[in-house]
C-alpha cells in the first residue's frame, strides 16, 4: 500500500546518508567523527521508527486464535510487577468460566 511505499522511499536515500557518513567517518578528524556518528546514529533512528510505522499499514489478515485470558492476564501482571506496578497490590478475581478469547 502506500505506506509501504512511502517507507521505501524514506528508506532509500537515508541508506546512501548513512553510507557516505560512513565513507566520511575514515578520513575525519576525531571532531568530525563525533558528526558522522550522530548522522549514523540519527539515519538509524529513523529508519527504526519507518520499520516500526510499517507495521501499522500491514494488509494481510490478523491470524488469531483461542487463547486463554487467565494466561495473558498473569503474564502481563508478572511484567508489571517487575515495572511500574513494584509498589502495587494487584487483585485477581477470575470467572473460571470464561471461554478463550480469540486474540
Amino acid at each position: 500500500g502506500l505506506a509501504a511505499m512511502l517507507a521505501h522511499e524514506i528508506k532509500n536515500p537515508l541508506s546512501g546518508i548513512r553510507g557516505a557518513a560512513q565513507l566520511l567517518e575514515l578520513s575525519a578528524s576525531d571532531e568530525d567523527r563525533a558528526l558522522t556518528r550522530l548522522i549514523t546514529d540519527e539515519t538509524d533512528r529513523i529508519v527504526s521508527l519507518v520499520d516500526r510505522m510499517e507495521v501499522f499499514s500491514d494488509e494481510r489478515p490478523i491470524d488469531r486464535y483461542p487463547v486463554n485470558i487467565h494466561v495473558v492476564l498473569d503474564h502481563v501482571k508478572a511484567i508489571a510487577k517487575n515495572g511500574f506496578a513494584k509498589k502495587i497490590k494487584i487483585m485477581e478475581d477470575y470467572d473460571p468460566s470464561l471461554p478463550p478469547v480469540f486474540a
